[in-house]
């Protein structure tokens, strides 16, 4: 069974490298010359989103690392290590993505942009005053999956909102759509194969969060690109 996971568990890993790449590079690329809709504001929380869980999968690496006897555990240590060069790929492309679009001189912050920001940044602040008042350190996984949704899960429902309320999606192809769902479920997999701990849970509540609001954003997107 153990062989059976790590498996499945490098196809996934081999699929999310290349799914990453895929996606990310031409974009980045693109965004040397083109900054056609684009959004520095939420791709800037996106590689918060990916800096938060890539957080949560250290300590799930760590955790993974013994067993209850404090003996090393090859299988899932192999698996959450996985996890954390998925997220520190995913972190290093979303920050070149950010920096292409900064020194685009045609790039121009839109309201979009800080209303994003403006809502992550309240988000965090309610997330810390929760903190304070029900003392949950802020080392705690839940904190770190809630600022997740916050930068991630949120902004997706408000770009959902933005589409049915503008009638427009032309600014986001359909390659964009599909590797959304391809690299997030690929996560989620990946995620489910690690050891079953609390720092497990709220990793895949984050990443889950994410991959359920990414629906929102598809059939926002299908409803008015067809229903014309």
């Amino acid at each position: 069974m153990s062989n059976t996971k790590l498996t499945w568990s490098d196809l996934f890993f081999g699929g999310q490298i290349f799914g990453a790449c895929w996606f990310a590079i031409p974009q980045i690329w693109r965004s040397f010359s083109s900054v056609r809709a684009v959004s520095l504001g939420q791709l800037g929380l996106v590689a918060a989103f990916m800096a938060i869980n890539l957080w949560l999968a250290s300590d799930a690496y760590r955790e993974a690392r013994k067993t209850p006897h404090g003996t090393a555990d090859a299988g899932e240590g192999r698996r959450s290590l996985q996890l954390i060069i998925t997220y520190s790929l995913w972190l290093a492309l979303s920050l070149g993505m950010v920096a292409a679009i900064a020194l685009n001189p045609a790039y121009r912050l839109s309201e979009e942009d800080g209303e994003m920001v403006m809502f992550a940044g309240a988000s965090t602040i309610a997330i810390l005053l929760f903190s304070r008042l029900k003392g949950v350190p802020l080392a705690d996984p839940m904190l770190k999956s809630l600022l997740g949704i916050a930068y991630k899960a949120v902004p997706q429902v408000l770009l959902a909102s933005v589409i049915l309320s503008s009638r427009r999606a032309d600014g986001i192809p359909w390659e964009t759509i599909a590797a959304g769902h391809f690299t997030a479920g690929l996560r989620v997999a990946q995620i489910l194969l690690t050891h079953k701990s609390r720092i497990r849970f709220w990793l895949g509540v984050s990443e889950g969060a994410n991959e359920g609001t990414w629906l929102l954003v598809t059939l926002a997107w299908g409803f008015v690109t067809f229903a014309r």
